[in-house]
């Protein structure tokens, strides 16, 4: 597609402008369904299948039971996938269904049970190509994006709480400026989260999973002194940036001591720090890990009333 672009723009201005003047706005486009592990799942829900020839919900061919795309290819009925029924002689008639097997032996068949009989009609989608695309992807690792799209051929929210999904695969839900993430679970998709804004930090800000961040100041670090997450910094469970300030009568020992969970992990933390003042970097001293943070060492008596600055990183 880029190079086809490519050659319109070089054949000249007016021809790039009339192919593009074909796009009518909120028209769903039909694209490459799997771009790099990401499966677009509008690109799953455009697919019809015209009524039976050997009966309403059979066909003769396999090929029937199958969808096709920009040259890819799935498996457009499965039981347990809703399918629409788009009814052409009466649209009050068109109903979702939920087929309870599918047949792809010596031809194409599927079994529904829907409320209204009907005649002229064609079968899609009852989920706008969600599902088709959670079953493509099965239990492999891969994230299946809704975009507005989506929402342009009729997806909604009840349909991505009502879905199947592999174990590995996750639902990114872009319908909207809030993105909502959807972790892949069998047999239902579980209930979604947030993503975390982004924040403009005026002060110190902490977080990560079961965080319950503090700084303590040792005994090494002196009477009266301070420790906490710099301000203008994050201080998470994986890394950040400490002030310290000693105050007087600093000795050896214990300088301060950081815990970055509320509760014992099932490992010991790997973590490593550097510690400088102003003018100077300090290494004299050592660090040991708890299951819940670090303690920090000093061999020598840190200097009295003096600003530290530690960045430290933490990973299991």
């Amino acid at each position: 597609m880029l190079k086809k672009i490519a050659i319109v723009m070089l054949a000249g201005a007016g021809m790039a402008a009339a192919a593009l003047s074909q796009v009518t706005p909120n028209t769903v486009l039909q694209g490459t369904p799997d771009v790099a592990g990401l499966l677009y799942a509008s690109n799953f829900g455009q697919w019809q299948v015209p009524r039976g020839d050997l009966g309403q919900y059979s066909w003769k061919e396999s090929s029937y039971c199958y969808a096709s795309t920009q040259g890819f290819t799935f498996q457009a009925f499965s039981a347990g996938a809703p399918v629409k029924i788009v009814d052409l002689d009466n649209s009050a008639h068109t109903e979702t269904v939920t087929p309870t097997a599918v047949s792809m032996s010596g031809g194409c068949s599927v079994s529904i049970n829907p409320v209204y009989g009907h005649n002229n009609f064609y079968l899609t989608s009852g989920t706008a190509g969600l599902q088709e695309a959670l079953n493509w992807a099965g239990q492999g690792n891969f994230l299946v994006v809704l975009t507005p799209d989506w929402t342009t051929l009729g997806g909604t929210t009840a349909m991505i709480t009502s879905a199947h999904a592999g174990t590995n695969t996750t639902i990114l839900d872009q319908r909207t400026s809030s993105a909502v993430v959807y972790s892949g679970t069998t047999p239902v998709v579980s209930i979604p989260s947030t993503l975390q804004a982004s924040t403009s930090f005026t002060s110190p800000k902490y977080i990560g999973s079961g965080t319950s961040f503090s700084c303590t100041p040792g005994a090494a670090a002196g009477t009266g002194a301070t420790c906490a997450c710099s301000t203008n910094h994050t201080c998470t469970t994986n890394s950040g940036d400490l002030t310290v300030t000693t105050g007087t009568g600093t000795t050896t020992g214990v300088a301060f001591t950081v815990v970055l969970y509320g509760s014992a992990q099932s490992s010991y933390l790997n973590c490593s720090e550097e510690v400088h003042t102003a003018s100077a970097q300090s290494t004299v001293g050592y660090t040991l890990e708890t299951s819940t943070g670090f303690t920090r060492y000093s061999f020598g008596a840190p200097s009295a009333s003096t600003v530290y600055t530690i960045h430290y990183q933490c990973g299991f």
